[in-house]
């Protein structure tokens, strides 16, 4: 087989040349190459579609993992699509530690309530409904006329939100926000493999990285279980990197 990436260097296609192929080659089943032509897309042009189908394409290649943090990448640039917060939450529930999971069906709401803009449209609104509050209290100061309160105060609330929102998004890019990316992980007591195993986890459950020894991260499980796997073992969902943009 031929292989697409070679091509590309030689031909040096552009990002919408490479989603279109990662397509074709979806289509034909061939999840692997597919894979490949949807990363070099979105290397180019970080983009909400491209992570979309990119972590279709893992989740055919059986890689929860890698479709998770796909998945989630999606959303952080597109939060109003429902095709992806559907297939983000599939997955979720599709990988082997579900019980690692407690569903909170306020809390999701309320997620997605407070995320329904994204990050740079929270940040411009943020900015916006700030300085419209500035001058209508200072309006009201100066002129002592209630009609400015009244138009202060729901403009207020507008920005406490947007505000929060933001808030929301910059935690939610928190590069200590990790993935399981192999079949099967140990975690163990201690920073080494002679260290007692305490826990196994599967690909696809998210973890936060708490601190680095050597070459292993110390992580932590939701509901607060945790242990020692090695770096190669996880993936970060937003990792820190020059010139990545989300």
């Amino acid at each position: 087989m031929i292989h697409f990436l070679l091509l590309n260097l030689i031909f040096g296609q552009t990002s919408a040349d490479l989603y279109n192929l990662g397509n074709k080659l979806y289509a034909a089943k061939d999840y692997q190459n597919a894979i490949a032509s949807y990363e070099q897309a979105v290397n180019i042009v970080p983009n909400a579609r491209i992570y979309y189908n990119l972590g279709n394409a893992y989740f055919k290649a059986n890689k929860m993992g890698m479709a998770i943090i796909c998945y989630r990448r999606a959303l952080f640039l597109s939060p109003r699509d429902p095709d992806i917060f559907f297939n983000l939450k599939f997955n979720r529930n599709f990988r082997i530690d579900k019980n690692l999971t407690t569903e909170n069906l306020t809390q999701d709401m309320v997620g997605r309530i407070f995320r329904f803009f994204s990050l740079p449209e929270a940040s411009f609104l943020a900015a916006f409904f700030f300085l419209l509050s500035a001058v209508l209290i200072s309006m009201f100061i100066v002129y002592r006329r209630r009609l400015w309160l009244w138009i202060f105060i729901p403009g207020f609330i507008v920005f406490l939100f947007v505000f929060i929102s933001s808030r929301s998004w910059i935690a939610e890019k928190n590069p200590q926000h990790s993935v399981i990316t192999l079949p099967e992980v140990s975690a163990r007591s201690g920073p080494a493999d002679d260290y007692k195993e305490i826990l196994v986890i599967h690909d696809g459950t998210e973890v936060r990285i708490q601190s680095e020894r050597g070459e292993y991260y110390l992580i932590q499980l939701p509901g607060g279980l945790g242990g020692w796997v090695r770096k190669s073992e996880i993936t970060r969902v937003y990792p820190v990197r020059e010139n990545h943009r989300f």
